[in-house]
């Protein structure tokens, strides 16, 4: 005599439902991008930066 059908195991179901989590934890995760972001080094040309907003609103472009 052969299994019910609801007696089989869901091997294919719980390969969805693990796919399924897979995705949502990866999505919660940040991306490469902003990851590269985070690891880039932050400028430090902080005068320079001034002078140059400084030359654009008295209207010199340089």
């Amino acid at each position: 005599m052969t299994k019910h059908i609801l007696d089989k195991s869901s091997a294919h179901n719980e390969k969805l439902y693990r796919r399924h989590a897979y995705e949502i934890e990866r999505s919660k995760r940040p991306s490469t991008s902003t990851l590269a972001l985070q690891k880039r080094a932050k400028s430090r040309d902080k005068i320079g930066r001034v002078e140059r907003f400084a030359a654009i609103d008295r209207g010199s472009q340089a």
